[in-house]
């Protein structure tokens, strides 16, 4: 709504001059006073009107000061005091005074609805703009909202790739350490059966120097006689026999052992 000159303001009651009332057909004539600075209004004023006219005619007027009432409602615009005291007296003689203070009155009311509209108008539009803005922050706010959770989605993703990693190298390292427990048994068992080997070689040795005294004790009974000589013979022949025998064994045992303690020493160095 556009605020006009003397919106607003509350319009008083000053009559009409004689002079600006014109009679018109069926007896209507044009209200030129302060009312007529917010709307024209026609209104029957047959018989006040006549009874003006035949004081008129008669002689009969009261004496004013005819001024130009302006529109607007600056004292400049008003008639003087006396005139306005004058024509008060006059109109409150005539029965149409009560419907133009009437008038005069609904006017007032329409421009103070107008300005009470221009009022309630202008708090609605600053409610639209705080609402507006609202509006606009509340979207910021939930276009913020939105990026944060994008944002610890993200991250939460990260996270679980992260755990799954993890756990993908525990259950590794859960897997190496039961083959290096398998590796660990298998080395216990390989010890033992050399052990077992060593011993073996141990008595094989024994045997050997047992065998050995027995070979010098045969030399001892060389000088004995041919039947004991061929007897020694044939025994010696058959302890060499036993001897290349356990010598053979001797290399066969060594050798495993050695091919044992290569194969510790290498699944020693495996990681």
């Amino acid at each position: 709504m556009t605020a006009r000159p003397g919106m607003g303001r509350r319009l008083e009651w000053q009559g009409f001059e004689p002079t600006a009332v014109s009679p018109m057909k069926n007896g209507q004539g044009h209200m030129s006073s302060a009312a007529s600075d917010a709307s024209s209004c026609q209104m029957p004023m047959a018989s006040p009107m006549q009874r003006f006219r035949d004081r008129r005619e008669s002689g009969k007027q009261v004496p004013v000061e005819v001024e130009t009432v302006r529109r607007g409602n600056s004292d400049s615009s008003l008639p003087s005091s006396a005139a306005q005291e004058a024509l008060k007296d006059e109109m409150n003689k005539e029965p149409g005074f009560d419907l133009q203070k009437q008038i005069v009155e609904e006017v007032n009311r329409v421009l103070e609805n107008r300005l009470a509209a221009k009022e309630e108008t202008e708090a609605l539009k600053k409610e639209l703009d705080k609402a507006l803005n609202d509006r606009e922050i509340e979207v910021h706010q939930v276009q913020h909202l939105t990026e944060r959770l994008i944002e610890m989605e993200q991250r939460l993703e990260r996270e679980a790739d992260a755990r799954r990693k993890i756990q993908a190298k525990l259950d590794q390292g859960v897997l190496i350490e039961s083959e290096l427990h398998q590796k660990d048994m298998k080395i216990s068992e390989l010890e033992r059966k050399l052990k077992a080997k060593v011993e073996e070689a141990r008595n094989l040795k024994v045997r050997q120097e047992r065998l050995e005294k027995q070979v010098d004790d045969t030399r001892s009974l060389k000088e004995k006689g041919s039947k004991d000589r061929e007897a020694w013979f044939r025994e010696r022949e058959v302890l060499v026999q036993e001897r290349r025998d356990l010598e053979e064994k001797l290399f066969a045992a060594q050798t495993r052992a050695k091919s044992l303690e290569q194969r510790c020493q290498e699944s020693w160095k495996i990681p």
